[in-house]
């Protein structure tokens, strides 16, 4: 990164910081943990395929 230019840097901060924001999103940070939505019922957690 420290050959790019300021404008660059600008870009690639830009896209970072929405990349974390999307992973931040998905609900886990475990692996292979699939994410439950913050306002997830019972049935959804245990039975997601219902």
């Amino acid at each position: 990164m420290s050959k790019l230019s300021e404008e660059e840097k600008l870009v690639v901060t830009q896209e970072l910081i929405k990349h974390v924001a999307k992973l931040k999103k998905l609900g886990s940070n475990k692996p292979g943990f699939r994410g439950v939505p913050e306002k997830a019922t019972l049935d959804e957690i245990f039975m997601p395929d219902n």
